[in-house]
C-alpha cells in the first residue's frame, strides 16, 4: 500500500506540517493582505467620489452588503459577517476604520432622508462562530457609529446623543455570522426591551 493511502502515515505528515508553520509570520502576512484590501477599497470609493459615479453592485462589499428595516422608530441593520477588529495601536488603524465606514455608508445609501435621531440608543449584537470567546469593544463598532453620523442618522456619536450597547453570541455556523444594529429613542426603552432581553 501506498503511504500515501495510509490514513497514520497521512495523519502522521500532517502533525509535521502543522509544527513547521510559523503562526506569527502567517498571522502578520494575512493581517498585511487585509490592510492591503482595505487601503484599495479605500482607494476605489474615492475615486468614484471623485468622479461622482456609483458603485456597482459587482464590487465586493466584503462584508458590508448590509439589510435594513424601519418602522415605528425603530431601525434594524444586519451586517453580514462579523466586524473587524480595530487595533488603535497600529499605524494602519485609520486606514482600516475608513474602509468600514465608506462600505457601510454604500450599503446605506438607499436609507430614506427622514430617518433621523436627536438621540437614541443603539444596540450592536454580534453573531460569531470562532471557538473562543473576544472582547467586543475590540470589534469595530465605532466606525458604524461614525458611518451613521456621516449620514446624519445621528447627531453625533457623544454620550449625549449615543448609548451604546455591545453583545454577542456564539453561533455553530461560519456563514450565519451577522451583526445586528438596532436604534431606537431612549424613551422608547420600553417599548423595545424585548431587544435587551434577548441579549
Amino acid at each position: 500500500m501506498d503511504k500515501r493511502d495510509n490514513p497514520v502515515e497521512l495523519f502522521a505528515h500532517a502533525a509535521r506540517l502543522v509544527q513547521t508553520v510559523d503562526l506569527k509570520l502567517l498571522s502578520e502576512m494575512l493581517t498585511e493582505q487585509a490592510l492591503l484590501i482595505s487601503k484599495l477599497q479605500v482607494l476605489v470609493d474615492s475615486i468614484a467620489e471623485y468622479r461622482e459615479e456609483v458603485l456597482g453592485e459587482e464590487v465586493p462589499d466584503n462584508p458590508f452588503r448590509v439589510a435594513w428595516e424601519y418602522r415605528d422608530g425603530l431601525l434594524k441593520i444586519v451586517i453580514p459577517g462579523h466586524l473587524p477588529k480595530l487595533n488603535y495601536y497600529s499605524k494602519d488603524w485609520r486606514t482600516v476604520r475608513d474602509s468600514i465606514v465608506k462600505r457601510f455608508l454604500r450599503g446605506l445609501k438607499d436609507l430614506p432622508e427622514e430617518i433621523r435621531y436627536r438621540r437614541a440608543c443603539c444596540v450592536f449584537k454580534m453573531f460569531y462562530c470562532l471557538k473562543f470567546d473576544w472582547d467586543a469593544q475590540n470589534r469595530a463598532y465605532q466606525s458604524i457609529l461614525n458611518a451613521l453620523c456621516i449620514k446624519k442618522i445621528l447627531p453625533n456619536d457623544t454620550v449625549d446623543c449615543v448609548i451604546s450597547v455591545l453583545a454577542g453570541e456564539q453561533i455553530e455556523k461560519l456563514d450565519e455570522e451577522k451583526t445586528e444594529v438596532y436604534l431606537f429613542p431612549p424613551e422608547d426603552f420600553e417599548k423595545y426591551a424585548s431587544i435587551f432581553r434577548q441579549l
